[in-house]
């Protein structure tokens, strides 16, 4: 079944833990790059009026470092990231991570693959499921602690595995696997919002 991102990004989604989390970066600091032209606001344009009033808006805007900050606003409301982006094994990816921590929340790093097109990026999710069902099966492969479901804490099967692996285990990990097609969700192509000044 195709996994899509504009549903992933909607909802109690990410408010409940669909991302794969990994407490430790994504990125080595070396790694880290800038890229201008993500900068600004980019929406998934689908044809339905109903789905497009609903996509998310992903804004990037330049923080002091290398770093961006990143919003994405939908009708649920926004949530703010620091994303970082850096290159692995030919990929371009984006590392992102909550800028606060709640008060029984240890902030947690998400990743995702973008490309970036002329007024357009695509964006895709490192794929939770394909990643959770491969660290069942895979037990020894890369060290995790399991997050119980709040819904179900006595069912370990519906346990949250969150990467406690350190970077340079995750990266040889993400690049063992880089040619697996469900490694990542299927990518959603986001073009660039024009601003009411561009207009006028």
């Amino acid at each position: 079944m195709k996994t899509k991102l504009s549903c992933l990004l909607v909802g109690l989604c990410l408010l409940t833990g669909c991302w794969q989390k990994s407490i430790h970066p994504f990125y080595q600091t070396a790694d880290v790059q800038f890229d201008a032209k993500l900068l600004g606001a980019w929406q998934e344009t689908p044809d339905d009026p109903a789905r497009k009033a609903k996509a998310p808006v992903w804004t990037f805007v330049k923080n002091a470092d290398q770093s961006y900050k990143l919003s994405i606003v939908d009708g649920d409301g926004q949530r703010d990231y620091i994303a970082r982006l850096f290159e692995l094994g030919g990929m371009r990816l984006l590392d992102l991570l909550p800028p606060e921590r709640g008060i029984s929340t240890v902030p947690a790093h998400n990743l995702a693959r973008v490309v970036v097109a002329k007024g357009a990026i695509e964006i895709a999710l490192l794929n939770t499921d394909w990643v959770q069902k491969w660290l069942r099966n895979n037990p020894t492969a890369l060290t995790t602690i399991a997050v119980a479901d709040p819904d179900a804490p006595d069912n370990r099967e519906r346990d949250e595995l969150v990467i406690t692996a350190e970077t340079k285990a995750v990266q040889r990990f993400l690049l063992r696997h880089q040619h697996e097609k469900e490694l990542f969700t299927d990518a959603d192509i986001l073009k660039r919002v024009e601003t009411s000044e561009k207009k006028n």
